[in-house]
C-alpha cells in the first residue's frame, strides 16, 4: 500500500501554549517506549523541534515517519492534541486510512467522541514522559474507528543519551573451501553516545545497550564491583522466536553451547562510570539445533564497554535492618521512569519509605 504521510490535527483541538523553547529539548534524540508492558528502545531517530505551528513543539519521527505535535507550559505539563500519524490506501474499501494517536483509555471510542480528548504528559529534568497512549485507525470521513494498533497502551519516554557503548564483535574463519575453521575475535568499535542509563536503587536500566537486548536492567553490587543481567532480562523474543543473551565459553563450538545458563555478569571500574561484560553472545534458544553464535539476531557480541556520563551512587537496597521499621510509603517506578502508587504492567522498582528517612528498593515484574 501507498503510504501517505500526514500531520493533520483534529479540528477545534488547541494545544497548550508554549513556555519551554526548542533550546530546553536540545539533545534529546533517545526514545524508550513500553509496548504491551515490554520495554523496547527506538532511540536514534527522535529529535525535539520548534513547530511552524505557533505555540507548539514537534517531535520528528515520532510513529510512522511523520511527527508529533504537542504544548507545553511553564510548569511542564505536556499536552499533545488528538492528531493524525500518516496513512494508507486500504484497497478492500477503496479509501483512505488515517493513524490516529490517542489516549490509551479513548482506544476504543468513536473519533468524532475525541474532539474534547488530548494526550497528556510531563517534561521533567530533562526527560519528557508521555502518558499511555495507542494508536487507532480511522476511515476517511472520521467517522469510523476500525480498532486500535496495539494491545495495550503505550508510554513513552524521550531523553538526552548520557553514556557510550562500544562492542567488540566475533568474525566466522573459514578457509579457502568455505569450511568453518572457529571465531576470531575483532577489535573494538569505536564508542557510540547513543545510551541512556538510569540507577534507581540496586537497578541499572540501559536503553540501546544491545541490538537483540534493547533494553537491559542489570542487578548492580557496588560492594563487590560487579553488575549481572538477570535471567528474565536475558532472553528476548522476535517473530516468535526466542534468543537470550548468555556468558560464552573463549572455545567456541559448533555444537551446543556450554554456559548459556550463565549469567552474564561484568566488572565495574573503580570510576563507578566504567562497566565491562566480556565472552557474551546473543544465540537462538528455541531449537538444539541452533545453540550457536552464528544464529543470531543482531551482532554477536564478545565485549561491551558502557561509560556513564556520572557514577553510580551506593546502594540503597533494603537489607535485614530495615525489616522492622514503619513503612511511610511505597511507590513504584517503571523502565520509562514514571512513579505510580499501584505496578506497572512488566518490569517494577519498589520504592519504600520509611519513618525514620532511609528508602529501600526492590525489583517485581507484573
Amino acid at each position: 500500500m501507498k503510504k501517505i504521510l500526514l500531520s493533520l490535527t483534529v479540528a477545534g483541538m488547541a494545544l497548550a501554549a508554549t513556555a519551554v523553547t526548542a533550546d530546553d529539548f536540545a539533545g534529546m534524540t533517545l526514545r524508550i517506549d513500553q509496548m504491551d508492558g515490554v520495554a523496547v528502545s527506538t532511540g536514534g531517530m527522535t529529535q525535539i523541534t520548534e513547530s511552524s505551528n505557533a505555540g507548539t513543539m514537534a517531535i520528528q519521527n515520532f510513529y510512522n515517519d511523520t511527527n508529533l505535535l504537542f504544548g507545553v507550559d511553564e510548569e511542564g505539563n505536556v499536552n499533545v492534541a488528538v492528531q493524525t500519524l500518516g496513512g494508507d490506501y486500504d484497497y478492500d474499501t477503496y479509501e483512505m486510512v488515517y493513524y490516529m494517536i490517542v489516549p490509551a483509555a479513548d482506544a476504543d471510542k468513536s473519533p468524532m467522541d475525541l474532539y474534547s480528548t488530548s494526550l497528556t504528559g510531563k517534561f521533567v529534568d530533562g526527560k519528557l514522559t508521555l502518558d499511555p497512549w495507542n494508536i487507532i485507525t480511522v476511515n476517511q470521513s472520521f467517522s469510523e474507528n476500525k480498532g486500535a494498533m496495539f494491545a495495550e497502551g503505550i508510554t513513552t519516554a524521550i531523553v538526552v543519551p548520557n553514556a557510550t557503548t562500544q562492542l567488540g564483535l566475533w568474525d566466522v574463519k573459514v578457509n579457502d573451501d568455505w569450511d568453518f575453521l572457529g571465531w576470531e575475535k575483532l577489535p573494538m568499535g569505536e564508542p557510540n553516545k547513543t545510551a541512556y542509563a538510569e540507577q534507581i536503587g540496586d537497578q541499572l536500566m540501559i536503553a540501546n545497550f544491545n541490538e537483540v537486548r534493547p533494553i537491559a536492567t542489570f542487578d548492580l553490587n557496588l560492594q563487590d564491583m560487579t553488575v549481572t543481567l538477570p535471567a528474565e532480562q536475558r532472553v528476548y523474543k522476535n517473530n516468535a522466536r526466542e534468543y537470550t543473551l548468555g556468558a560464552i565459553p573463549a572455545n567456541l563450538y559448533l555444537e551446543e553451547q556450554e554456559g548459556l545458563s550463565t549469567p552474564v555478569v561484568g566488572t565495574i571500574a573503580s570510576d563507578k562510570k566504567t562497566i565491562t561484560l566480556k565472552d557474551c553472545a546473543v544465540m537462538r534458544i528455541d531449537n538444539p539445533m541452533f545453540y550457536n553464535v552464528q544464529y543470531t539476531i543482531g551482532a554477536p557480541m564478545y565485549e561491551c564497554v558502557i561509560v556513564l556520563d556520572e557514577p553510580l551512587s551506593e546502594s540503597t537496597a533494603i537489607d535485614h535492618t530495615l525489616t522492622a521499621k514503619a513503612v511511610a510509603s511505597v511507590s513504584y517506578v517503571n523502565l520509562a521512569g514514571q512513579t505510580s502508587s499501584k505496578p506497572f504492567e512488566g518490569v517494577n522498582i519498589v520504592v519504600t519509605r520509611y519513618s525514620d528517612g532511609t528508602t529501600g528498593t526492590t525489583k517485581i515484574v507484573k
